[in-house]
C-alpha cells in the first residue's frame, strides 16, 4: 500500500538502547497502535551497505507518508533523498544538537529541511533557535509510557532505605556525562558531613574510551560514608521500580547533543527529584526548589553546594518535591503528548 506511513530512524537492531533508540521505538510503537497495520519500519542502524542504501532510496521513492528520526549520520542521506524525489515528511527531531548543526554553511542541507520537512524538537528554546537561521519548527517533547505512581506509595519506597542518602544516574556513562564531577561532589560532602551515609548508583551502558577513568575516579573518591557503585544496565520496563527508592537524580552534563533525555521523565514518573546542570535545555524541564535543582554547569563548588543543601531539607520541602516531579512527569505520558500528535495530524491515514 503506497499509502502505508513509513517510520525512519535508528531502532537499534543488535546495537543495544540509548536515548536515539529508545524514542525511536517509543514514537514506533506509538503511531502503530494509532494507525494499527498501516504504519512500517525502516531501520537506519548499519546504513553503510550499499544494499540498504539502495533499498531506502526505494522506500522514499515508493511511499508518500513518513516520519523520520534520523541522527547527524543519517540526516543528509535523507535530506538529499527527500528533496531530489521531492517527498514531504515529518521530522522528530531527537536531541538538542540540530540547530548548532545547522548554524554551520549548510546550506543545501537547510534548503532541503526547510522545504521538505515539517520539524518538530524537543523544547521552546530549540524553536527560538531554529527561527533566527530561518527555520520553522513546532514543540514536540519527550515522552514515555509509565505507570502514574501514588505520592504516598512513592514516599513509602523511600522510607525503607532511609538510614542511606541515595543518589542516582540513568544513561550512557560516557565522560560528557559530568559523572566524575557528582563522584568529586559527593565526596566533598561526604568528607563534611561524616555521620550521613551516602549512596551513589549509576545505570547505563558504559563507554569503553572512558571505563578506565570512570573506575580509577570511583577508588579515587572512595570514603567511608560514601558508596558509588556502577550497576551495569537496567532495562526500560524496570526503570520506575529501579528508581523509586532513591533520593534524587543526578544529571550534571555537559554532552554537547542534549536535548530533552528521557532519563528526566523516567526519574519525575519515578517521583526523583532532579539536581541537574544549568545545561543546554535542562532548565525548561527541571525546575529549581519545584521539581529539583540546577547549578552551574561543570562546577563542582556549586553541584556541592546544592547536594550538601539537598539532603538538609525539611521532610514536608522532600514531599513537595516529590509530589510536583509525579505532577509535571504527567504532561510528558504518552496519553498527553498523543494529543499533541493528534492537533498534527500524525494519525491521519
Amino acid at each position: 500500500m503506497k499509502n502505508q506511513l513509513v517510520v525512519i530512524g535508528n531502532f537499534g537492531s543488535g546495537q543495544g538502547n540509548c536515548g536515539q533508540t529508545i524514542k525511536t521505538n517509543v514514537v514506533y510503537s506509538l503511531l502503530k497502535k494509532e494507525r494499527a497495520d498501516d504504519t512500517i519500519a525502516f531501520d537506519t542502524s548499519n546504513l553503510k551497505s550499499i544494499s540498504k542504501i539502495f533499498y531506502l532510496l526505494f522506500v522514499v521513492f515508493r511511499y508518500d507518508k513518513f516520519v523520520i528520526l534520523p541522527a547527524q549520520k543519517a540526516l543528509p542521506i535523507l535530506a538529499c533523498l527527500f528533496y531530489i524525489f521531492n517527498k514531504k515528511a515529518d521530522y522528530i527531531v531527537i536531541g538538542g544538537w540540530l540547530p548548532e548543526y545547522l548554524m554551520i554553511s549548510r546550506r543545501f542541507i537547510k534548503k532541503a529541511i526547510s522545504s521538505n520537512f515539517r520539524i518538530f524538537v524537543e523544547t521552546r528554546d530549540m524553536t527560538s533557535k531554529l527561527i533566527k537561521i530561518g527555520i520553522k519548527s513546532y514543540v514536540l517533547p519527550n515522552f514515555k509510557t509509565f505507570v502514574k505512581f501514588k505520592l504516598e506509595s512513592v514516599l513509602e519506597e523511600k522510607e525503607k532505605n532511609s538510614t542511606k542518602v541515595n543518589y542516582v544516574y540513568v544513561g550512557r556513562v560516557i565522560k560528557e556525562k559530568g559523572l566524575i564531577d557528582s563522584i568529586n561532589a559527593l565526596y566533598n560532602v561526604a568528607s563534611n558531613f561524616k555521620d550521613k551515609q551516602f549512596n551513589f548508583d549509576i545505570y547505563g551502558p558504559l563507554d569503553n574510551c572512558f571505563e578506565s577513568e570512570f573506575k580509577n575516579a570511583i577508588k579515587k573518591f572512595k570514603s567511608e560514608n560514601l558508596i558509588v557503585t556502577y550497576k551495569g544496565f537496567v532495562s526500560p520496563s524496570e526503570i520506575q521500580e529501579t528508581l523509586v527508592s532513591y533520593n534524587f537524580f543526578l544529571f550534571p552534563t555537559y554532552y554537547e547533543g542534549e536535548g530533552f533525555p528521557g532519563c528526566l521523565i523516567d526519574a519525575m514518573a519515578s517521583g526523583v527529584p532532579i539536581i541537574a546542570s544549568d545545561w543546554k535545555y535542562n532548565k525548561e524541564i527541571v525546575k529549581s526548589n519545584e521539581n529539583g535543582y540546577l547549578y552551574k554547569s561543570k562546577s563542582v563548588s556549586d553541584l556541592t553546594n546544592v547536594l550538601s543543601h539537598s539532603f538538609l531539607l525539611s521532610p514536608k520541602d522532600y514531599k513537595d518535591l516529590v509530589s510536583k516531579c509525579l505532577i509535571d512527569a504527567v504532561t510528558y505520558h504518552e496519553d498527553n503528548v498523543k494529543l499533541t500528535m493528534e492537533k498534527y495530524n500524525f494519525f491521519v491515514s
